[in-house]
């Protein structure tokens, strides 16, 4: 009768074989034997590699300014009681990604422990700029851990990326304007424009505030965002001034008054940028 302990056998790799011998003596009590010799061929299965420990997550924040890339690490401890075993180690991106995560095999088990699979993330700053204030998106990446005999184990690495307010960018165009004094002091004098502007944030909803920052404005300015931008471009602030045609006959020919209005766009996450747009109005002459 041959026993062992089952847990003896843990260390041989899938086929992998010991051979135990013993030798059997029959004596016969007068001097006289024999001897008969019994082998025992002890034969390995697989044994899946084991996580023992690992790092599964990572943040990352939008840059103020992008530049460069954005970078994250970790590693997972792996036993393997199948000491022969060569590991090899492979990654899936779980959906759409906008950076790679890298695992290496940097340690590999010798004694059925000590295996040691590290990983890198990277991904470009500028690929976060769409993100809003505290906009999340999580990464997700598959790394596979094999021991070359059908045996694997996987764990999922998640990364979350977290967005930054980016300031709107206003143009500079149109924002000047002009009315001139009527013959006669009737109705009402308008002048109207519209001023472009983008934002990164792709989420973000804008709106825009006017205030007058010219003492005593005989006439009145709104602004309203007409578009916004659904792609980071082509958002449109349009403004409309209106002045009493009466107001102006004070001026006389050629007289001018400037008024001044300052536009304030706001993305609603803390950013804001000001235009200032200039009226000015001009007298003609009014006989006695």
């Amino acid at each position: 009768t041959y026993a062992v302990d089952a847990s003896a056998l843990e260390y041989l790799a899938r086929g992998q074989t010991k051979i135990e011998t013993f030798t059997v003596t029959l004596e016969d009590g007068q001097g006289g034997s024999v001897d008969r010799t019994i082998t025992v061929t002890l034969t390995g299965t697989n044994d899946k590699p084991v996580i023992t420990s690992a790092d599964l997550s990572a943040s990352l924040t939008e840059m103020a300014t992008a530049s460069g890339n954005l970078q994250a690490a970790g590693s997972m401890a792996f036993d393997d009681v199948d000491l022969s075993d060569q590991h090899t180690v492979s990654v899936s991106a779980g959906g759409d990604v906008l950076g790679s995560l890298t695992p290496t095999l940097t340690q590999d088990t010798s004694q059925g422990t000590g295996g040691v699979v590290d990983w890198a993330y990277s991904v470009s700053a500028s690929a976060l700029e769409y993100l809003a204030e505290g906009q999340e998106k999580i990464e997700s990446f598959v790394i596979t851990l094999s021991d070359g005999q059908g045996g694997s184990v996987t764990k999922t690495v998640n990364i979350t990326l977290v967005g930054t307010n980016d300031v709107p960018v206003v143009d500079s165009s149109d924002v000047t304007g002009a009315v001139s004094e009527l013959s006669s002091g009737s109705g009402t004098l308008r002048d109207s424009g519209t001023i472009g502007f983008s934002d990164l944030d792709l989420s973000d909803q804008h709106t825009v505030n006017v205030s007058a920052t010219s003492a005593s404005p005989l006439g009145n300015l709104i602004a309203s965002v007409s578009t916004d931008t659904v792609d980071g471009v082509g958002g449109v602030i349009s403004w409309s001034y209106s002045v009493a045609s009466g107001a102006l006959e004070y001026l006389a020919a050629g007289q001018t008054k400037v008024e001044t209005f300052t536009l304030t766009l706001d993305d609603g996450n803390g950013g804001s940028v000001d235009r200032t747009v200039s009226i000015t109005l001009t007298g003609t002459n009014d006989k006695p």
